[in-house]
């Protein structure tokens, strides 16, 4: 949405009148922002699960899950289509995941 409303205008100024348009720069802080967010929440799990002498695998399989649970609520809320090959995407990445995560119960390592 982001992307589509700043590309759409091209311009930090209004067209007529050449003033700062600043819809565009609390949107620009905003996404920022919340991008900062993402990484810092995964990267805080990593370091934790690390502390506290968890599997970090563990970690990857709650962050694989988010895609998954996205389109579950994108579907509810917003009534969306997630096409079969995303679904089928979205399945294999979470079991992988949780193959990776939990090979010291299969492989006995």
């Amino acid at each position: 949405m982001l992307g589509l409303y700043v590309t759409e205008y091209r311009s930090l100024l209004y067209k007529r009148s050449g003033k700062l348009d600043t819809r565009i720069i609390v949107l620009i802080f905003t996404a920022s922002f919340l991008t900062i967010a993402m990484f810092l929440s995964v990267s805080f799990t990593y370091a934790m699960a690390g502390q506290r002498g968890l599997n970090i695998g563990l970690a990857q399989t709650v962050w694989g899950t988010t895609p998954f649970f996205g389109a579950v609520l994108d579907k509810i809320l917003h009534n969306v289509i997630v096409p079969k090959t995303q679904v089928l995407g979205m399945f294999l990445m979470v079991v992988c995941v949780s193959l990776i995560s939990f090979q010291h119960l299969i492989f006995g390592h």
